[in-house]
């Protein structure tokens, strides 16, 4: 995933998780008392309109994550499950937010419930998936660069053969034709 595209994932993200946790604080613990029962509390609707708002930017987002990120990602196991786990929940939280809308009675309170915990849920399973790519993150060669590894080496005897070069993750590799002269760069990173 591109900088940019991760950097707006975790913006999103955070901005999308605050403002559903603000309105959970408003709407529970800051509801002004009257002699009818708690009232909602003033901020309550802007604080949802934003909460609304952020929801659709994140739903295209989870849209463009499918079909770039998660395909490319899915046939690496390291981080397979954490992400199916987030994924699940993020499609809970869309069903259920749109049942907010659109439902009444039983159906919207069950859906309210839902939402609530696992919104607030959210947050470590999204903090656990980000943990992963950051501890493994440093256990790897930037993508930006690529390297020539010691396996076929070119040496006096066998000048013609191919030399292995590797992409970043190792997960995408091509051989170069070799000559006398590239067999002293074997060892050498390229930009």
């Amino acid at each position: 995933m591109s900088r940019g595209l991760r950097r707006t994932v975790y913006a999103l993200s955070t901005v999308l998780w605050l403002s559903g946790a603000l309105w959970l604080v408003l709407h529970l613990m800051l509801a002004p008392p009257t002699q009818f029962g708690p009232a909602p509390n003033p901020w309550e609707p802007t604080v949802m309109r934003v909460h609304g708002l952020i929801a659709v930017a994140v739903v295209f987002l989870l849209g463009w994550l499918t079909a770039e990120h998660v395909r490319d990602r899915w046939r690496r196991p390291r981080r397979r499950t954490s992400g199916a786990v987030l994924g699940s929940a993020a499609l809970v939280l869309v069903v259920s937010g749109y049942a907010l809308y659109y439902t009444t009675d039983a159906l919207h309170s069950i859906g309210a419930a839902t939402h609530e915990v696992l919104g607030v849920g959210a947050l470590v399973l999204g903090l656990a998936h980000w943990w992963r790519h950051r501890r493994h993150r440093h256990h790897r060669v930037p993508h930006t660069k690529l390297r020539l590894t010691n396996q076929n080496v070119p040496s006096p005897t066998r000048p013609a053969e191919t030399t292995s070069v590797t992409r970043g993750r190792g997960s995408e590799s091509r051989s170069l034709e070799s000559t006398a002269t590239k067999a002293s760069s074997a060892n050498t990173t390229l930009s």
